[in-house]
């Protein structure tokens, strides 16, 4: 759940404002995510994530990661369709995009 997420302590990266921490953009951790993931990632699939996240990039780079919101994903979503962009490209975005933020820590 988005609308609830907070990131636990992640290299320096703290929980957000109405915790106190710092408040990471999604870039930020979209970066770390690949710095601590890549290596470990076929270099096929770390050159697809890298490809998605330029998608994801100019949409949600400064975005704060807490004020990420359901209807900011489907916005998205809507949009790369608009694009004539495939569904099943668009949600291995969405799942991508996912991804980092669970990396982030929503548990």
């Amino acid at each position: 759940m988005l609308d609830g997420f907070r990131m636990k302590r992640i290299s320096g990266f703290r929980s957000d404002a109405r915790t106190g921490g710092a408040r990471t953009t999604f870039g930020e951790l979209a970066s770390l995510y690949l710095d601590t993931h890549g290596p470990k990632l076929s270099s096929s699939w770390r050159s697809a994530a890298e490809g998605m996240l330029r998608l994801l990039d100019p949409v949600f780079r400064d975005r704060v990661v807490s004020t990420i919101r359901r209807a900011d994903i489907e916005e998205y979503r809507n949009v790369r369709q608009a694009e004539g962009a495939a569904n099943g490209s668009i949600n291995r975005e969405v799942a991508l995009l996912g991804v980092v933020l669970t990396f982030g820590g929503c548990n």
